[in-house]
């Protein structure tokens, strides 16, 4: 991911080559394993990863007007700290998360999407069952949605219930 590949690439997609007038970029599907080259885009308000090879949500701190970030499909381990307090919805489906922690943070958020992630359900502190959660019968994938004073605990074991309002199911576990 060089300067000059974001460039053409922003280009290619529908946007502009100068990176302050760009609000969405499309990285998604590009084998990138890093986030970097970023500083620039301090306008963009959505970012689609999907489907890379990403170990960690890092460079991002300059974009600072980042709304929905889309990191699905990774091999990310946690939610970085130095992620955009901006951030609304936060895709972090079908990656390596041991806890949800580092959201406290993000006073925005109102979508989390976690889903088909195991090391989520079977905590080393807890194990969570199906059963705890009624509304769904396959509950690894899990769409929180948060008031705007309410956030998640660090682990999604400990995340009461009232919490989480929507579940929906088809993790292909």
């Amino acid at each position: 991911m060089t300067k000059e590949w974001l460039r053409s690439n922003c280009r290619e997609t529908g946007g502009y080559t100068s990176p302050l007038l760009n609000e969405s970029l499309y990285l998604h599907f590009k084998g990138f394993t890093r986030i970097q080259h970023l500083e620039e885009y301090t306008a963009v308000r959505s970012i689609f990863l999907e489907g890379n090879g990403i170990e960690e949500l890092d460079g991002l701190e300059n974009c600072v007007q980042l709304r929905c970030l889309f990191a699905q499909q990774n091999f990310i381990m946690a939610i970085s700290p130095t992620l955009p307090i901006s951030i609304t919805t936060l895709n972090v489906s079908y990656n390596n998360l041991g806890k949800l922690g580092n959201l406290a943070r993000l006073k925005n958020l109102q979508t989390l999407s976690v889903g088909c992630i195991p090391q989520l359900l079977f905590s080393k502190r807890r194990q969570v069952y199906p059963s705890s959660f009624p509304l769904s019968k396959n509950p690894t994938v899990l769409f929180f949605s948060f008031g705007f004073e309410r956030v998640v605990t660090s682990d999604v074991s400990s995340c009461s219930l009232r919490n989480l309002s929507h579940f929906t199911s088809g993790c292909p576990l």
